[in-house]
Protein backbone atom coordinates (compact mmCIF):
# COMPACT_ATOMS: atom_id res chain seq x y z
CA UNK A 1 0.00 0.00 0.00
CA UNK A 2 1.31 3.23 -0.88
CA UNK A 3 1.48 6.12 2.22
CA UNK A 4 1.66 9.76 0.88
CA UNK A 5 4.27 11.39 3.76
CA UNK A 6 2.44 14.21 5.21
CA UNK A 7 2.99 14.20 8.69
CA UNK A 8 5.82 15.01 11.22
CA UNK A 9 5.55 10.96 11.91
CA UNK A 10 5.58 9.87 8.42
CA UNK A 11 8.83 12.58 7.88
CA UNK A 12 10.15 10.53 10.78
CA UNK A 13 9.48 6.99 9.37
CA UNK A 14 10.65 8.17 5.76
CA UNK A 15 14.01 9.40 7.32
CA UNK A 16 14.34 6.01 9.14
CA UNK A 17 13.13 4.30 6.09
CA UNK A 18 16.47 5.29 4.53
CA UNK A 19 18.52 4.98 7.66
CA UNK A 20 18.07 1.33 7.67
CA UNK A 21 17.99 0.79 3.96
CA UNK A 22 22.16 2.14 3.54
CA UNK A 23 22.86 0.17 6.15
CA UNK A 24 22.16 -3.06 3.64
CA UNK A 25 24.26 -1.24 0.70
CA UNK A 26 27.39 -3.47 -0.30
CA UNK A 27 30.25 -1.62 1.52
CA UNK A 28 27.75 1.57 1.98
CA UNK A 29 28.31 4.28 4.70
CA UNK A 30 24.67 4.03 6.89
CA UNK A 31 23.19 7.21 6.34
CA UNK A 32 22.78 9.85 9.47
CA UNK A 33 19.38 10.03 10.34
CA UNK A 34 19.08 14.05 11.20
CA UNK A 35 20.36 14.51 7.65
CA UNK A 36 17.81 12.31 6.34
CA UNK A 37 15.19 14.30 8.35
CA UNK A 38 16.81 17.30 7.40
CA UNK A 39 15.88 17.21 3.68
CA UNK A 40 12.17 18.55 4.64
CA UNK A 41 13.47 21.36 6.73
CA UNK A 42 13.76 24.42 4.65
CA UNK A 43 16.55 25.97 6.98
CA UNK A 44 18.27 23.26 6.49
CA UNK A 45 17.78 21.95 2.72
CA UNK A 46 18.26 25.56 0.64
CA UNK A 47 16.75 23.24 -2.43
CA UNK A 48 13.30 24.00 -0.49
CA UNK A 49 14.15 28.14 0.38
CA UNK A 50 14.47 28.61 -3.26
CA UNK A 51 10.81 27.20 -4.21
CA UNK A 52 11.45 23.75 -4.33
CA UNK A 53 8.74 21.11 -4.36
CA UNK A 54 8.58 17.53 -2.64
CA UNK A 55 6.04 14.83 -2.30
CA UNK A 56 7.52 11.66 -0.20
CA UNK A 57 5.61 8.25 -0.26
CA UNK A 58 6.61 5.10 1.59
CA UNK A 59 5.24 1.28 0.68
CA UNK A 60 3.84 -0.25 3.60
CA UNK A 61 3.17 -4.01 3.40
CA UNK A 62 2.34 -5.71 6.21
CA UNK A 63 2.32 -3.24 8.91
CA UNK A 64 6.40 -2.54 7.56
CA UNK A 65 8.20 -0.09 5.30
CA UNK A 66 9.30 -2.20 2.51
CA UNK A 67 10.27 0.58 0.38
CA UNK A 68 10.57 4.75 -0.21
CA UNK A 69 10.67 7.56 -3.10
CA UNK A 70 9.95 11.34 -3.11
CA UNK A 71 8.89 13.31 -6.31
CA UNK A 72 10.25 16.52 -6.66
CA UNK A 73 10.09 19.61 -8.93
CA UNK A 74 13.13 22.56 -8.87
CA UNK A 75 11.74 25.57 -9.22
CA UNK A 76 14.28 27.06 -12.42
CA UNK A 77 13.51 23.90 -14.21
CA UNK A 78 9.08 23.27 -13.26
CA UNK A 79 8.86 20.91 -16.71
CA UNK A 80 11.39 18.20 -15.69
CA UNK A 81 10.62 16.27 -12.27
CA UNK A 82 12.85 14.23 -10.00
CA UNK A 83 12.72 11.24 -8.56
CA UNK A 84 14.88 10.11 -5.65
CA UNK A 85 15.72 9.48 -1.90
CA UNK A 86 14.69 5.80 -3.54
CA UNK A 87 14.91 2.95 -1.12
CA UNK A 88 13.50 -0.26 -2.35
CA UNK A 89 13.48 -4.28 -1.51
CA UNK A 90 13.90 -6.56 -4.41
CA UNK A 91 10.80 -6.49 -5.29
CA UNK A 92 9.98 -4.96 -8.81
CA UNK A 93 5.86 -4.89 -8.28
CA UNK A 94 6.93 -2.72 -4.88
CA UNK A 95 9.29 -0.59 -6.79
CA UNK A 96 6.74 0.09 -9.88
CA UNK A 97 3.63 0.86 -7.29
CA UNK A 98 6.56 3.76 -5.62
CA UNK A 99 7.69 4.69 -8.96
CA UNK A 100 3.98 4.93 -10.29
CA UNK A 101 3.13 7.44 -7.29
CA UNK A 102 6.32 9.75 -8.02
CA UNK A 103 5.16 10.06 -11.83
CA UNK A 104 1.71 10.57 -10.99
CA UNK A 105 2.23 12.96 -8.87
CA UNK A 106 4.89 15.11 -11.18
CA UNK A 107 2.01 14.50 -13.83
CA UNK A 108 -0.52 16.12 -11.64
CA UNK A 109 2.11 18.94 -11.83
CA UNK A 110 2.46 19.27 -15.51
CA UNK A 111 5.86 17.63 -15.82
CA UNK A 112 6.91 16.20 -19.17
CA UNK A 113 9.98 14.69 -18.17
CA UNK A 114 11.54 13.05 -15.13
CA UNK A 115 15.33 12.50 -14.36
CA UNK A 116 16.49 10.45 -11.33
CA UNK A 117 17.68 9.09 -8.89
CA UNK A 118 18.00 12.93 -7.85
CA UNK A 119 18.18 13.78 -4.53
CA UNK A 120 16.88 17.67 -4.91
CA UNK A 121 19.86 18.83 -6.97
CA UNK A 122 23.28 18.16 -8.36
CA UNK A 123 24.57 19.95 -4.79
CA UNK A 124 23.14 16.71 -3.01
CA UNK A 125 23.32 12.54 -3.48
CA UNK A 126 22.09 11.72 -7.13
CA UNK A 127 22.98 8.92 -9.81
CA UNK A 128 23.13 5.13 -8.98
CA UNK A 129 26.07 3.31 -8.92
CA UNK A 130 26.05 0.20 -12.01
CA UNK A 131 29.65 -0.74 -11.44
CA UNK A 132 32.40 -1.41 -8.68
CA UNK A 133 29.93 -2.73 -5.77
CA UNK A 134 32.92 -5.03 -4.58
CA UNK A 135 35.15 -1.36 -4.08
CA UNK A 136 35.65 -0.07 -0.81
CA UNK A 137 33.65 3.29 -0.70
CA UNK A 138 34.70 6.84 -0.34
CA UNK A 139 33.26 9.44 1.04
CA UNK A 140 30.20 10.73 -0.95
CA UNK A 141 29.94 8.23 -3.39
CA UNK A 142 26.46 6.77 -4.63
CA UNK A 143 26.12 3.36 -3.13
CA UNK A 144 23.10 1.17 -3.43
CA UNK A 145 22.13 -2.16 -4.18
CA UNK A 146 22.57 -3.73 -7.90
CA UNK A 147 19.00 -4.20 -8.83
CA UNK A 148 18.07 -0.75 -8.14
CA UNK A 149 19.25 0.40 -11.83
CA UNK A 150 17.87 -2.49 -13.22
CA UNK A 151 14.13 -1.98 -11.84
CA UNK A 152 14.80 2.19 -13.03
CA UNK A 153 15.34 0.37 -16.91
CA UNK A 154 12.96 -1.97 -16.38
CA UNK A 155 10.55 0.95 -15.57
CA UNK A 156 11.41 2.57 -18.51
CA UNK A 157 13.93 4.79 -17.69
CA UNK A 158 17.00 5.50 -20.14
CA UNK A 159 20.28 6.45 -19.57
CA UNK A 160 21.02 9.77 -19.80
CA UNK A 161 24.79 10.69 -17.82
CA UNK A 162 27.08 8.36 -16.86
CA UNK A 163 30.18 9.20 -14.50
CA UNK A 164 33.39 7.29 -13.61
CA UNK A 165 36.10 7.23 -10.92
CA UNK A 166 39.50 6.56 -11.78
CA UNK A 167 41.94 4.67 -9.08
CA UNK A 168 45.54 5.24 -9.55
CA UNK A 169 47.70 3.30 -7.86
CA UNK A 170 51.67 4.14 -6.95
CA UNK A 171 52.36 2.76 -10.46
CA UNK A 172 49.77 4.90 -12.80
CA UNK A 173 50.75 8.02 -9.99
CA UNK A 174 54.34 7.55 -10.74
CA UNK A 175 54.00 7.28 -15.40
CA UNK A 176 51.21 10.35 -14.76
CA UNK A 177 54.26 12.58 -12.91
CA UNK A 178 56.78 11.04 -15.34
CA UNK A 179 54.78 12.12 -18.67
CA UNK A 180 53.43 15.29 -17.37
CA UNK A 181 56.00 17.11 -15.28
CA UNK A 182 56.59 19.72 -18.05
CA UNK A 183 53.24 21.05 -18.18
CA UNK A 184 53.37 22.15 -14.21
CA UNK A 185 56.82 23.21 -15.27
CA UNK A 186 55.08 25.71 -18.01
CA UNK A 187 52.23 26.56 -15.73
CA UNK A 188 54.91 27.61 -13.21
CA UNK A 189 57.18 29.41 -15.82
CA UNK A 190 54.25 31.76 -17.29
CA UNK A 191 53.72 33.18 -13.96
CA UNK A 192 50.97 30.76 -13.03
CA UNK A 193 50.25 30.01 -8.91
CA UNK A 194 49.15 27.58 -6.94
CA UNK A 195 47.49 28.29 -3.50
CA UNK A 196 47.23 25.85 -0.54
CA UNK A 197 44.00 26.27 1.80
CA UNK A 198 45.00 27.73 5.45
CA UNK A 199 43.03 29.00 8.24
CA UNK A 200 43.59 32.53 6.74
CA UNK A 201 42.10 32.31 3.16
CA UNK A 202 39.62 29.13 3.36
CA UNK A 203 36.50 31.61 3.35
CA UNK A 204 38.06 33.77 0.50
CA UNK A 205 38.90 30.54 -1.49
CA UNK A 206 35.48 28.85 -1.18
CA UNK A 207 33.77 32.11 -2.35
CA UNK A 208 36.13 31.75 -5.53
CA UNK A 209 35.43 28.38 -5.83
CA UNK A 210 31.87 28.86 -6.00
CA UNK A 211 32.78 31.60 -8.47
CA UNK A 212 33.85 29.10 -11.00
CA UNK A 213 31.86 26.15 -10.46
CA UNK A 214 28.52 28.22 -11.30
CA UNK A 215 30.36 28.94 -14.74
CA UNK A 216 32.35 25.31 -15.30
CA UNK A 217 29.16 22.90 -14.01
CA UNK A 218 26.32 24.68 -15.61
CA UNK A 219 25.89 21.56 -17.99
CA UNK A 220 25.45 19.57 -15.42
CA UNK A 221 21.49 18.49 -15.42
CA UNK A 222 19.02 20.62 -13.86
CA UNK A 223 21.87 23.10 -12.77
CA UNK A 224 20.95 25.42 -10.05
CA UNK A 225 22.08 28.54 -9.80
CA UNK A 226 23.19 28.58 -5.67
CA UNK A 227 23.45 32.08 -3.91
CA UNK A 228 26.82 32.69 -2.71
CA UNK A 229 25.82 32.26 1.23
CA UNK A 230 24.00 28.94 0.60
CA UNK A 231 26.94 27.21 -1.10
CA UNK A 232 28.83 28.82 1.76
CA UNK A 233 26.55 27.35 4.05
CA UNK A 234 25.83 23.72 1.99
CA UNK A 235 29.73 23.09 2.36
CA UNK A 236 30.52 25.08 5.79
CA UNK A 237 32.65 21.98 6.86
CA UNK A 238 34.17 21.18 3.53
CA UNK A 239 37.59 23.12 4.40
CA UNK A 240 38.13 20.96 7.31
CA UNK A 241 37.53 18.28 5.32
CA UNK A 242 39.89 19.07 2.84
CA UNK A 243 43.73 17.66 2.97
CA UNK A 244 45.51 20.99 3.01
CA UNK A 245 48.85 19.79 1.87
CA UNK A 246 46.73 17.80 -1.86
CA UNK A 247 44.76 20.69 -2.76
CA UNK A 248 45.55 23.53 -5.04
CA UNK A 249 43.39 26.89 -6.00
CA UNK A 250 45.07 28.15 -9.30
CA UNK A 251 46.01 31.90 -9.63
CA UNK A 252 47.23 33.03 -13.76
CA UNK A 253 49.58 35.62 -13.89
CA UNK A 254 47.51 39.02 -13.09
CA UNK A 255 46.18 37.52 -9.52
CA UNK A 256 43.16 36.08 -11.19
CA UNK A 257 41.58 32.92 -9.44
CA UNK A 258 41.57 30.58 -12.62
CA UNK A 259 41.29 27.00 -11.23
CA UNK A 260 41.03 24.26 -8.39
CA UNK A 261 41.61 20.68 -7.13
CA UNK A 262 39.66 20.21 -4.01
CA UNK A 263 42.01 17.07 -2.72
CA UNK A 264 39.29 14.91 0.26
CA UNK A 265 41.02 13.30 3.44
CA UNK A 266 39.23 10.21 2.63
CA UNK A 267 36.90 9.61 6.28
CA UNK A 268 34.75 6.57 4.84
CA UNK A 269 35.86 4.49 8.09
CA UNK A 270 35.34 7.43 10.10
CA UNK A 271 31.74 7.64 8.90
CA UNK A 272 31.16 4.04 9.20
CA UNK A 273 31.95 3.77 12.61
CA UNK A 274 29.29 6.22 13.47
CA UNK A 275 26.63 3.90 12.35
CA UNK A 276 23.98 6.13 11.04
CA UNK A 277 24.19 7.81 14.72
CA UNK A 278 25.63 11.10 15.85
CA UNK A 279 25.76 11.09 19.52
CA UNK A 280 28.49 11.88 21.62
CA UNK A 281 29.98 8.24 21.43
CA UNK A 282 29.43 8.29 17.96
CA UNK A 283 31.40 11.31 17.73
CA UNK A 284 34.17 9.64 19.70
CA UNK A 285 34.07 6.80 17.31
CA UNK A 286 34.67 9.33 14.22
CA UNK A 287 37.42 10.92 15.86
CA UNK A 288 39.46 7.82 16.76
CA UNK A 289 39.06 6.81 13.11
CA UNK A 290 39.51 9.91 10.80
CA UNK A 291 43.02 9.59 9.89
CA UNK A 292 43.18 5.65 8.81
CA UNK A 293 42.44 5.90 5.14
CA UNK A 294 45.65 5.27 2.95
CA UNK A 295 43.53 6.84 -0.35
CA UNK A 296 43.32 10.07 -1.25
CA UNK A 297 39.71 11.27 -2.70
CA UNK A 298 40.10 13.72 -5.47
CA UNK A 299 36.66 14.89 -5.42
CA UNK A 300 36.26 18.02 -7.49
CA UNK A 301 38.39 20.24 -10.13
CA UNK A 302 37.43 23.29 -12.07
CA UNK A 303 38.39 26.04 -14.31
CA UNK A 304 36.30 27.53 -17.53
CA UNK A 305 36.72 28.07 -21.18
CA UNK A 306 37.50 31.36 -20.76
CA UNK A 307 40.61 30.86 -18.75
CA UNK A 308 41.74 27.36 -20.43
CA UNK A 309 41.61 29.50 -23.90
CA UNK A 310 43.73 32.13 -21.92
CA UNK A 311 46.36 29.57 -21.08
CA UNK A 312 46.90 28.25 -23.99
CA UNK A 313 47.17 31.79 -25.86
CA UNK A 314 49.95 32.75 -23.14
CA UNK A 315 51.69 29.39 -23.72
CA UNK A 316 51.78 29.33 -27.32
CA UNK A 317 53.03 33.47 -27.18
CA UNK A 318 55.36 32.51 -24.32
CA UNK A 319 56.83 29.05 -24.85
CA UNK A 320 55.30 28.01 -28.38
CA UNK A 321 53.03 25.13 -26.29
CA UNK A 322 49.75 25.50 -24.73
CA UNK A 323 49.66 25.27 -21.02
CA UNK A 324 46.74 23.12 -19.61
CA UNK A 325 45.52 23.98 -16.55
CA UNK A 326 44.08 20.87 -16.05
CA UNK A 327 47.31 18.93 -16.41
CA UNK A 328 49.05 21.20 -14.17
CA UNK A 329 46.98 21.41 -11.55
CA UNK A 330 46.54 17.68 -11.59
CA UNK A 331 50.23 16.80 -11.95
CA UNK A 332 50.55 19.05 -8.88
CA UNK A 333 48.42 16.82 -6.74
CA UNK A 334 49.43 13.70 -7.66
CA UNK A 335 53.15 14.69 -7.11
CA UNK A 336 51.89 15.47 -3.66
CA UNK A 337 49.43 12.77 -3.06
CA UNK A 338 52.57 10.00 -4.13
CA UNK A 339 55.03 11.96 -1.66
CA UNK A 340 52.68 12.11 0.63
CA UNK A 341 53.39 9.10 4.04
CA UNK A 342 49.92 8.66 4.54
CA UNK A 343 48.82 7.74 0.73
CA UNK A 344 49.38 4.76 -1.19
CA UNK A 345 46.95 5.41 -4.16
CA UNK A 346 44.58 8.35 -5.17
CA UNK A 347 40.83 8.06 -6.61
CA UNK A 348 39.89 10.62 -9.09
CA UNK A 349 35.68 10.49 -8.29
CA UNK A 350 32.55 10.96 -10.26
CA UNK A 351 33.75 11.91 -13.90
CA UNK A 352 31.30 13.29 -15.88
CA UNK A 353 30.79 11.40 -19.19
CA UNK A 354 31.93 14.76 -21.13
CA UNK A 355 34.53 15.59 -18.66
CA UNK A 356 38.01 16.02 -19.95
CA UNK A 357 39.79 13.81 -16.85
CA UNK A 358 38.68 11.01 -18.93
CA UNK A 359 41.11 12.28 -21.62
CA UNK A 360 43.54 13.19 -18.81
CA UNK A 361 43.71 10.21 -16.58
CA UNK A 362 43.07 7.64 -19.66
CA UNK A 363 45.73 4.57 -19.84
CA UNK A 364 47.17 5.95 -15.88
CA UNK A 365 44.29 4.09 -14.06
CA UNK A 366 44.00 0.32 -13.15
CA UNK A 367 40.41 -0.08 -11.84
CA UNK A 368 37.44 2.61 -12.64
CA UNK A 369 33.60 2.30 -11.24
CA UNK A 370 30.60 3.57 -13.02
CA UNK A 371 27.31 5.25 -12.23
CA UNK A 372 24.36 6.52 -13.90
CA UNK A 373 21.66 8.76 -13.93
CA UNK A 374 18.51 8.33 -16.04
CA UNK A 375 15.35 10.22 -17.57
CA UNK A 376 12.11 8.84 -19.41
CA UNK A 377 8.88 10.75 -20.55
CA UNK A 378 5.84 10.83 -18.48
CA UNK A 379 3.11 9.05 -20.12
CA UNK A 380 -0.72 10.03 -20.54
CA UNK A 381 -1.28 6.45 -18.75
CA UNK A 382 0.71 5.71 -15.37
CA UNK A 383 0.02 1.88 -14.68
CA UNK A 384 2.74 -0.39 -14.47
CA UNK A 385 2.37 -1.65 -11.00
CA UNK A 386 1.11 -5.08 -12.42
CA UNK A 387 3.53 -5.42 -15.23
Amino acid sequence: MIKNVETKPDFQQFAQTGVYFSRLYPNGIPFLYESELNYFNPVKNFFLRIGGVIQAFLYIEDGKVAGRVAAMIHPEHPGQGMVGLYDCVNDKLISNALLDAALAFLKSKNCKTVVGPMNFSIYQSYRFMTEGFDEETYFGEPRNPVYYPEFFKNYGFKLKHYWSSFYLDKDGMDRYIADHKEFADLYDKAGYESVKLNDTNKKMLMRNTWEILLESYHVFPLFTRISVSDFLKEYERMPDLLDRDCTFFGYNPDKKFVSFILVLKDITQAVRAMNGKSNLFAKIKFFLNQDKSEMANVSQGGTTSYFIREGMVIGKRKFGQAISLANANIYKSIYSIRNSRKYKSALFTLVRDEGLMNVHLKGYHCKKRMYELYEMEIKQEICSSFR
